[in-house]
């Protein structure tokens, strides 16, 4: 079939296979830099936990089902920066020491349900303002430091 085609259509053909190939990897490439955390649950219940997320499971920016934050010594929630979306639910429950959410600053969808319940220093929710969409229920829940849902007016 290319045996009787014009030198110049196969030199043609040549760079347009050549381009195509290197911008198919080059697409993968980025595509793969970052991608789902896991296909499960993910359930934080420690700091070391949350500071070594995208050691364990990433690079990653999404977590295609529930993500749970719970823990006694978590104070803060920075290693979960490059998140952007997660699948179902998004869960941040008894955390006696967490005073804000900032560490989900990236976070854009939650795909079900948003849960922030029994944190008795949570004094803000201004780490969520860039959250643009619930897809199911907002629950805030016993955080009795929490005075103000201004973060979540987005």
């Amino acid at each position: 079939m290319i045996k009787n085609k014009p030198p110049f259509l196969l030199a043609l053909l040549s760079i347009v296979i050549a381009f195509s190939t290197t911008s198919l990897s080059q697409i993968h490439a980025n595509y793969d830099e970052y991608k789902d955390c896991s296909e499960s649950t993910i359930a934080l219940y420690t700091q070391s936990s949350v500071d070594s997320f995208q050691a364990t499971y990433g690079p990653c920016d999404r977590v295609s089902q529930d993500l749970l934050i719970t823990g006694g010594d978590i104070t803060d929630i920075d290693g979960l920066t490059n998140l952007n979306i997660i699948g179902r639910d998004l869960l941040i429950r008894s955390n006696s020491v967490l005073t804000n959410v900032d560490g989900l600053s990236g976070i854009l969808n939650v795909g079900r349900r948003l849960g922030i319940s029994d944190n008795p220093v949570l004094d803000n929710l201004n780490g969520l303002s860039d959250l643009q969409e619930v897809g199911g229920t907002l629950e805030v829940l016993q955080n009795n430091a929490l005075t103000s849902l201004s973060g979540l007016s987005s």
